[in-house]
């Protein structure tokens, strides 16, 4: 089988996964909505959730993933540069998945810098477990449900003492949004709360949360009666 076609074969079990899931979730979170992160740098890409770039060299994509999850980089950013990867990871004919997996586990155990940011152990914890996260949910139809809930307690687990910004909230709700628990309503609303209106994050949190309603306090409330 040639490699364009091994890649039509992934895409179009994606697509189905995201089908199967549509009702309920609108799709597999961790991969069938990209986040909105404007001008910001990731791996090349399309037009669309699964549309990659057919000109890109995947040799490169562990190293060049790493690149993109610098110590500065902000979440939303790295979220979107974990999704694609996976999704290029999965589409190779050798499956890069656990290569990648591996490699951002290594990075979890590194030494970091003296000047590296407080948050630095906490984001590498975070690129680990959205990527396994995503990974998990290629077997959407078939369920992996304690793959993808343990992804979600480890991210819970990696952030100790660790202020929960917006935007760490806003990764929880999206960790947890099919797994049908409480928590993901209250990770909803406290993104909510820590958010301005007009912002990046603003626009992620509504394309995926608002159920209808149209601004983030209206999210807010919705959720908010729910996580409790």
């Amino acid at each position: 089988m040639s490699q364009n076609n091994r890649y039509q074969m992934v895409a179009i079990a994606i697509f189905a996964a995201c089908a199967f899931a549509v009702t309920a979730y609108g799709g597999p979170p961790l991969l069938c909505h990209p986040y909105e992160i404007g001008d910001a740098k990731s791996l090349p890409w399309g037009g669309g959730a699964f549309d990659r770039n057919k000109k890109y060299d995947t040799a490169e994509l562990i190293p060049d993933t790493l690149a993109l999850l610098g110590d500065q980089t902000p979440l939303l950013e790295r979220m979107e540069t974990v999704r694609r990867a996976a999704i290029y990871a999965n589409s190779e004919p050798s499956r890069k998945c656990a290569e990648l997996t591996k490699a951002l586990d290594s990075r979890r155990g590194e030494t970091l810098r003296p000047d590296a940011p407080k948050n630095t152990k906490v984001m590498r914890d975070f690129d680990y477990w959205l990527a396994a996260g995503a990974i998990a949910q290629f077997s959407y139809r078939d369920g992996a449900p304690a793959n993808r809930r343990a992804a979600y307690d480890g991210a819970i687990k990696s952030l100790g003492d660790t202020p929960r910004t917006a935007e760490i909230e806003f990764a929880l709700a999206v960790l947890s949004w099919d797994l049908q628990i409480a928590e993901h309503h209250g990770h909803v609303a406290a993104a909510c709360d820590q958010t301005a209106e007009d912002s990046l994050l603003a626009a992620n949190i509504r394309s995926r949360f608002a159920d209808g309603a149209k601004s983030l306090k209206e999210i807010r409330e919705n959720h908010a009666k729910k996580a409790r």
